[in-house]
Parts: C-alpha cells; sequence; structure tokens
C-alpha cells in the first residue's frame, strides 16, 4: 500500500487543492535551493527531509500547510515563525502564498539542516 496522499512527493502535491499545492510547492522550492543535500521522501505520509537526521516535513491540511522542524526548539527564530509547544518539533503554518516569507523560512532551513546530531 503505498503512502497516504501518494507514492511520490509529486503524487501528493498534485492530490492537494490548487491554493494549497502552490504553497507547498513554494515551500518545497525553498527547502531544495537551500539544503540541497537532504534527501527528499515520502515518510509518514508526508514529503521529509533529511541529512542524517530528519530535517523538516511539508504537510498540506484542510485549511493550511505546516513547514515542520523536527528540532525546532534548537532554532533561532527572530521573526517568531515557529509554533508548537512539544518538547522537540515547531511548526509554521502558512495560510496564503504571499504569507510565505521566503528569507526567514530559508534561514530556518539552513539552521535545521546544519544542526549537529544529539
Amino acid at each position: 500500500m503505498p503512502p497516504r496522499g501518494g507514492s511520490s512527493v509529486n503524487d501528493y502535491l498534485t492530490k492537494q487543492k490548487p491554493e494549497l499545492r502552490k504553497i507547498a510547492e513554494q515551500l518545497r522550492s525553498i527547502v531544495k535551493k537551500t539544503a540541497p543535500k537532504l534527501v527528499e521522501e515520502m515518510k509518514w505520509g508526508f514529503p521529509s527531509y533529511s541529512g542524517t537526521e530528519n530535517v523538516c516535513t511539508i504537510m498540506v491540511t484542510r485549511a493550511w500547510v505546516d513547514l515542520s522542524f523536527f528540532r525546532g526548539v534548537d532554532l533561532e527564530d527572530p521573526k517568531g515563525l515557529l509554533e508548537g509547544s512539544g518538547k522537540i518539533m515547531r511548526h509554521i503554518k502558512i495560510h496564503k502564498l504571499e504569507d510565505i516569507d521566503v528569507s526567514s523560512i530559508a534561514g530556518l532551513v539552513r539552521q535545521a539542516s546544519e544542526l549537529k546530531p544529539k
């Protein structure tokens, strides 16, 4: 049985509502440009990016797109984009394409991809 949302990242994105797909595609582009060495694959039913550890995922919900960072608590977030209250993970909720702060998100992706394993 293929992972929820499709067997590949492209399949997953194709099945999303157009306005949310555009957000997810923009986030995907930011991640791939900022950290090209990360491996992109479907994990847990969502596009996921990893190096020596899991770095981030892109999850499309019914009303927004989440960019989640596995070690979000370890990231400097001067713009206060990260949300969440768990022990480690943090996420950014994006409702509209124009809400994407490319430089801030790229900075978070860069930091997350450069974290040393614990």
